[in-house]
């Protein structure tokens, strides 16, 4: 429940329904609104490093890069949640989306240690990644938006 429920709506509620439309009212430059917005959801997910040590038994180096990593998982995802909500305007799509990525949980790289083919799996990964980029940006350039505004009006 607490992954998937508690976790998207209130983090969704304070760094996108709260942060980035305050930023966003305030006049702050949409770039700006995402950086901010991004970096504060990211960095509230730095606790972890305290439950990995103190409470999983983790050595502190093996901690600090499994944190590191998710700061920067987290940043990304905080940066496309902002960019869905200032598109939709609604922050029921960006609890669902970050329920769905809560749900599927952080990405496998167990892959790196097959020689033979992790280029080849790397490649499919960039690949899509790109594919999903120039969706979005086909879907940013329709010019009505089926979403009522919930926040930003």
């Amino acid at each position: 429940v607490r992954l998937l429920v508690v976790g998207p709506v209130t983090e969704e509620v304070v760094y996108r329904a709260l942060v980035c439309t305050s930023l966003h009212h305030s006049g702050v430059p949409t770039w700006g609104v995402y950086l901010v917005s991004g970096t504060l959801f990211s960095q509230a997910h730095i606790h972890h490093l305290y439950e990995y040590i103190y409470q999983e038994g983790v050595e502190l180096w093996p901690a600090l890069v499994s944190v590191m990593a998710q700061s920067l998982i987290t940043l990304v995802f905080g940066l496309y949640s902002c960019f869905v909500f200032l598109q939709t305007g609604t922050v029921f799509s960006v609890i669902a989306l970050h329920a769905y990525c809560n749900w599927l949980g952080p990405p496998s790289l167990h892959w790196w240690g097959y020689r033979s083919v992790r280029w080849w799996i790397l490649v499919a990964y960039l690949a899509g990644v790109l594919t999903f980029a120039c969706a979005v940006a086909l879907v940013v350039r329709t010019e009505t938006n089926p979403f009522s505004s919930l926040f930003l009006t």
